[in-house]
């Protein structure tokens, strides 16, 4: 007998058992809900500066991450749209914008996330 996902281990076929009406599988970080973490400044060899950030999804479906000003303005858009299930990382370069406190976005599934994310002088 091959069980279903979220059934017990051990019990009789023939006992009833009752199952979620719908699976809801969690993003690899272990969570059940999206998630947002700011990784940090980093610099190439060129010298050009990004900022990192880290975001996990428990399900697949509509998201955007966003990079916002100091004065709430969108500066950025790293992802937008159908996105998978699971955990992600992006980079984004600011180019010529000035060093500060900037913001991480993410909205999916009804949820509103938001970090702070330093860019230091270069």
């Amino acid at each position: 007998y091959l069980p279903k996902p979220g059934e017990d281990r051990f019990h009789l076929c023939n006992e009833p058992f009752a199952y979620a009406p719908s699976a809801k599988a969690a993003c690899l970080s272990g969570g059940a809900r999206p998630s947002l973490r700011a990784l940090g400044e980093t610099r190439s060899p060129t010298g050009r500066t990004s900022l990192a950030v880290e975001y996990g999804l428990p399900a697949e479906g509509p998201a955007c991450l966003e990079v916002l000003d100091s004065l709430g303005e969108r500066v950025g858009v790293l992802a937008q749209g159908r996105l998978p299930r699971g955990v992600h990382a992006s980079t984004w370069r600011p180019g010529p914008r000035p060093p500060g406190t900037y913001w991480w976005r993410l909205r999916a599934e009804g949820i509103d996330l938001m970090r702070p994310a330093s860019l230091a002088a270069g």
